[in-house]
């Protein structure tokens, strides 16, 4: 008879002794990948530009604030860490135990698969209104809830709290 495997099925307190990047999915620790590169840091970093300067200039969006790269401790076996989020009316914590009201994740050759399909589904369920995937190479965002892509996405995050991002960036010389 084969010897049993015991697979390890991991939890948040398991997760905050790690050493180095990681998610949590489901107890199933996952290997976050080296960075992206330079492309990759610039298209995130103009992203969270524009998003900062809209927050920032609206009385509305008082309530909101923008974060990148901070855990979500969604369930006792499951964290995932977004590239980009808005996060309206939470309470100030070391992570984020709401759902966000925007995600936005900058797509890099290692995780671009995760974000598209379980990461989208991830997020729909847990009640993430907006989720944006941003391709670095095309410079574009793209809206996960629609086929057609708008030239500006229009982004409600509550009420009186409405930014713009645009589809196409232009290249930076």
């Amino acid at each position: 008879m084969p010897a049993l495997h015991h697979i390890p099925h991991y939890t948040v307190d398991d997760y905050k002794r790690w050493e180095g990047e990681w998610e949590l999915w489901f107890g199933h620790a996952i290997a976050m990948s080296p960075s992206p590169g330079r492309p990759h840091g610039r298209f995130s970093a103009r992203i969270l530009a524009a998003l900062h300067a809209q927050l920032d200039a609206r009385d509305a969006c008082g309530d909101c604030e923008l974060v990148n790269e901070v855990d979500w401790i969604l369930a006792e076996d499951l964290i995932v860490r977004p590239d980009i989020s808005v996060l309206c009316g939470h309470e100030d914590d070391t992570f984020i135990r709401e759902a966000p009201a925007l995600i936005v994740e900058v797509l890099s050759p290692a995780t671009h698969l995760r974000d598209r399909n379980e990461k989208r589904e991830i997020y729909a369920e847990r009640g993430v209104k907006h989720y944006l995937l941003a391709d670095p190479p095309t410079l574009t965002l793209h809206d996960t809830r629609t086929q057609k892509q708008p030239e500006v996405h229009t982004i409600d995050l509550h009420d009186g709290c409405t930014i713009q991002l645009p589809r196409d960036w232009p290249k930076r010389r």
